[in-house]
């Protein structure tokens, strides 16, 4: 099986086991707060899980959205037991991956300090020589104390996809420093909510 089949069994498996996950699980609030706003967009809480006891993961749609087909996403995940310089090195493995296999294209990659990264990148789902969905993603990692923050925003076009990647990079750097500016909220401590 070569690399591009590879990726693709991976994203349908995955996809299968995640999508019961989204329809069907209860969406519990742990990050304190049931929407936001980014861009002038307004987003709604739409999933959210605690993976491993110690790792937090919401994700928010617009309110019109779907998992199936939405024009953007904000997810946050906060990381309470991870190794920071491995959680860079496999983002950066996946990337270099993902580049190298034609999925990712435009990939920037900043190192703010040695506590923050930030990746953009353009990827697009192809169904052989048809681009079906172009998607702009940014992907912040931040350590602050013991914790790492990360902020992911996608955004998403399934119609004018061959203008989509010139539009998104003439506002690469706006959005870049738009969600290094997005505040984190605030989340009690494990011991304080025993």
């Amino acid at each position: 099986m070569g690399n591009k089949s590879f990726y693709k069994f991976c994203f349908i498996i995955i996809s299968i086991l995640f999508l019961p996950l989204c329809l069907f699980s209860e969406t519990v609030n742990y990050l304190g707060i049931n929407q936001l706003k980014f861009d002038g967009t307004k987003y709604q809480l739409r999933w959210s899980a605690i993976s491993h006891g110690s790792t937090i993961i919401e994700d928010f749609l617009p309110h019109d959205a779907s998992y199936t087909r939405f024009p953007q996403k904000f997810s946050l995940y906060l990381y309470r037991e991870a190794d920071f310089s491995r959680l860079i090195e496999e983002k950066d493995y996946e990337l270099q991956l993902a580049v190298k296999d034609g999925q990712v294209k435009s990939l920037k990659r900043d190192s703010i300090s040695p506590d923050e990264y930030v990746y953009s990148y353009v990827s697009r789902l192809t169904r052989g020589d048809v681009t079906l969905v172009a998607q702009f993603s940014i992907f912040h990692i931040l350590r602050k104390g013991s914790e790492i923050q990360v902020k992911e925003w996608v955004k998403r076009d399934y119609d004018n996809v061959r203008k989509f990647e010139e539009k998104v990079l003439n506002k690469r750097e706006k959005w870049v420093n738009e969600i290094r500016a997005f505040a984190f909220p605030a989340v009690p401590d494990k011991e304080s909510k025993k």
